[in-house]
């Protein structure tokens, strides 16, 4: 079954979470999503990050996301690294 990106707008209020670079929602072909990939920056612990989008998800969309579907990943900044070098 091909994974589909049909919720654009949960991933636009997903990147207005402080801390969020970029978001990927994958979902399947009933708009259900599957997968939510998230690009953080460092400084909020993971679960938190997770907690945010969950809690997002279901006050502004009524999209009930189990914990175990999304994805984080923290990568500190290029210009923030480069800077302190």
């Amino acid at each position: 079954m091909p994974s589909l990106r049909l919720l654009p707008d949960l991933e636009e209020s997903i990147r207005q979470i402080p801390g969020v670079r970029a978001v990927s929602v994958v979902t399947d072909a009933q708009a259900q999503p599957t997968e939510v990939h998230v690009l953080a920056a460092p400084g909020k612990p993971a679960k938190q990050i997770v907690r945010d989008v969950q809690s997002l998800s279901m006050a502004q969309f009524d999209i009930d996301l189990d914990h175990r579907i999304v994805s984080v990943v923290q990568i500190e900044d290029e210009s923030a690294t480069s800077e302190a070098a």
